[in-house]
């Protein structure tokens, strides 16, 4: 069963538009979406529905690449476990080399340019 799933959608621009519904096709390039976790929330038609944070997709399932579910989701609310640094989940990114996912949080309001695995993250509530 797709819907509920996570996985990757590694499409490339050589891969051609057809995987795409048209009216998604911007914003998913200007996504750029290979290496990002999205979680299939529905099927409409030949199309999956994909999601990545608040942003939804319609996507052919062919490049649809499950993997597990991710530990932490969008939103979320976790500490940095080497750091007093609490952020928020913005991106969540998928590490082909070593087969699992890896975070990117905000602070307030601003990115930080490192990423973190697991490990190196706890719930807010985990303290």
């Amino acid at each position: 069963m797709l819907i509920g799933s996570w996985g990757t959608y590694n499409w490339f621009e050589e891969d051609g538009e057809g995987f795409i519904q048209a009216q998604s096709l911007e914003g998913f390039r200007n996504l750029k979406p290979v290496g990002k976790l999205f979680q299939c929330v529905g099927i409409d038609g030949e199309y999956i529905e994909i999601l990545y944070n608040k942003q939804k997709f319609k996507v052919k399932p062919e490049l649809f690449k499950q993997t597990p579910s991710p530990t932490y989701k969008f939103g979320e609310k976790v500490r940095i476990k080497s750091k007093e640094v609490m952020g928020i989940i913005c991106d969540i990114n998928w590490h082909s080399k070593e087969a699992r996912e890896m975070y990117f949080i905000e602070v307030n309001g601003k990115k930080k340019s490192t990423r973190y695995f697991n490990e190196e993250l706890c719930n807010v509530e985990d303290n």
